[in-house]
């Protein structure tokens, strides 16, 4: 084959490759590094703008979420005066001498990821980060800002697809993980994760309520009255109002998630 004939096919070949890795489905926006995204205006607070995304998900055959890796792209879709919120969260950690350190993402696959001290990987408004305890990520186009739970409600849901595949019949649910938790419960009444619970029998019961949800990120089970807690779509320390409760909580996450 000539050569110049064999470049425009190579060329023609990386071009077709581009594209399919580029392709995103019907709906959805290419909004940059690999990312397919798709928004809609509606009005919601931190815990439905997660559950839209889950249940859009499974209407469409698909696996969705809020976007924390790619958050910044967010900003390609939500119209000035828009305000979405973002899967960022700092939930699983009270204290740090650097405010930066903690945050986590709600992408599939990214389950053990933690900004570190002095990290620059999120791209927060200027004067961020604030000195609260527990916070997530908000985005009032253009700017990212960390506020608490119940401080904002959303004027528009953006949701991600992943293409992470993993089993989530029979990934592994480790005690403790990441790491011992010093408390179980978040500090305040400002933020509460988003969780629902349920009365078992036992802990392998618990444990086959939080595989049966594909969103469930990470259970806390009551030794003394088997109350079964599950973290949905982010990890997230117990909230406040259960502190009360004495007696032994264990705590269980999902590494594989």
């Amino acid at each position: 084959m000539p050569q110049r004939a064999a470049s425009v096919l190579l060329i023609c070949q990386l071009t077709l490759i581009h594209r399919i890795q580029c392709l995103c489905p019907v709906g959805f926006t290419d909004v940059g590094d690999s990312a397919c995204m798709f928004i809609t205006a509606q009005y919601a607070t931190y815990c439905q703008a997660h559950e839209y995304c889950e249940k859009e998900g499974m209407a469409r055959g698909l696996r969705l979420f809020l976007p924390s890796r790619h958050a910044e792209n967010m900003t390609k879709l939500l119209p000035d005066g828009g305000g979405a919120f973002t899967g960022l969260t700092k939930l699983l950690v009270r204290l740090a001498t650097d405010m930066t350190v903690g945050w986590r993402y709600s992408d599939p696959g990214w389950s053990s990821f933690a900004t570190g001290p002095g990290g620059t990987s999120i791209r927060w408004q200027k004067n961020q980060v604030s000195t609260e305890a527990a916070l997530i990520g908000l985005y009032a186009a253009p700017n990212l800002w960390d506020v608490t739970q119940f401080g904002f409600s959303a004027t528009h849901v953006i949701c991600e697809l992943s293409t992470y595949i993993t089993n989530t019949t029979n990934d592994p649910l480790q005690l403790d993980w990441p790491y011992s938790m010093s408390t179980m419960f978040l500090p305040d009444a400002q933020n509460e994760g988003c969780f629902t619970s349920y009365n078992v029998s036992s802990l392998f019961d618990c444990c086959g309520n939080c595989r049966s949800r594909s969103a469930c990120r990470a259970f806390y089970y009551h030794l003394e009255t088997a109350q079964c807690w599950i973290s949905l779509y982010v990890d997230s320390l117990l909230p406040s109002n259960l502190n009360a409760i004495n007696g032994t909580w264990w705590r269980f996450g999902r590494p594989k998630w």
